[in-house]
């Protein structure tokens, strides 16, 4: 007999990718809280997690109450519109909330406030200086300050698999310029930039790793970590003060480094040249 558990929320790319029919896989890694799943991993490889509630939800994740210690690394994991079965546990999805993780655009006057904020994230994003200097960290920067000084948001597919792991760090980097656009879509050149931008990499995500192409394609859509969605909210509010540090240490512990190339691509797309108007 299953153990049954009700997820409690689910992000709104894993409602997506279980919603067509029975896909199959494994357990591709574990820890402290949950497991990462991959799913039809020879053909169209996904990526699920499932999570408890002490690790932030991202577009891709399934969250519930708790979690069985029997989910190895290897076992094998079949998902559906309805729940996620592994190991004799079946994590029930029906009731999950749906949290589709979206960026609201900016008002002109936050779009203007979160400009003047930048100077709070640059100070807590260098409060948090690694020792060590990431081995593309100069390529990212020649990239971003390409696309800073000449306006051409094509430039910026150029970042897409700089860097090591399954989310390198200009991945990582494009994820938080694509949150910063994303909120600024409504102001000025903003909104074609983001709509180049996404046209772009629809031709050269596959260059990268799969979990990369996927966080990627959730965050063209306009779907970030909660975390990011909680910062970029922050920096437009009139008031940001503990909100805005507490946002921005959230982010910060997302990964490795994950954290902090995020922040360095939101201040990175506040930094453009633009008349919030």
């Amino acid at each position: 007999m299953k153990l049954a558990i009700n997820a409690t929320r689910i992000g709104g790319h894993a409602c997506s990718y279980l919603a067509a029919c029975m896909r199959e896989g494994r357990v591709a890694s574990t820890f402290r809280y949950g497991f990462n799943a991959i799913l039809d991993e020879a053909t169209t490889p996904t990526y699920i997690a499932i999570q408890t509630p002490a690790v932030p939800l991202h577009p891709w994740a399934i969250e519930v109450p708790g979690m069985p210690t029997r989910s190895g690394v290897g076992c094998a994991v079949r998902g559906a519109q309805f729940a996620v079965e592994t190991a004799g546990t079946r994590f029930e999805l029906l009731t999950a909330a749906r949290e589709p993780l979206l960026i609201a655009p900016y008002s002109s006057a936050s779009a203007q406030r979160a400009a003047d904020n930048r100077v709070i994230l640059n100070r807590l994003l260098d409060e948090r200086r690694p020792r060590s200097v990431e081995a593309f960290e100069g390529e990212i920067r020649a990239v971003v300050a390409q696309w800073q000084t000449t306006g051409d948001p094509s430039l910026l597919a150029n970042l897409v698999g700089l860097g090591s792991g399954s989310t390198p760090s200009g991945d990582d980097v494009l994820v938080g310029i694509l949150a910063g656009l994303t909120a600024l879509s409504g102001i000025s050149a903003a909104g074609q930039e983001l709509e180049t931008l996404r046209q772009d990499l629809a031709g050269v995500s596959l260059r990268t790793h799969p979990a990369s192409r996927q966080m990627l394609a959730a965050a063209a859509d306009g779907s970030f970590p909660e975390p990011l969605v909680d910062l970029v909210s922050a920096l437009g509010d009139a008031e940001p003060g503990e909100k805005l540090a507490a946002a921005a240490a959230r982010v910060l512990a997302l990964g490795a480094t994950s954290g902090r190339s995020f922040l360095a691509g939101v201040l990175a797309s506040l930094g453009q040249s633009r008349q919030f108007s």
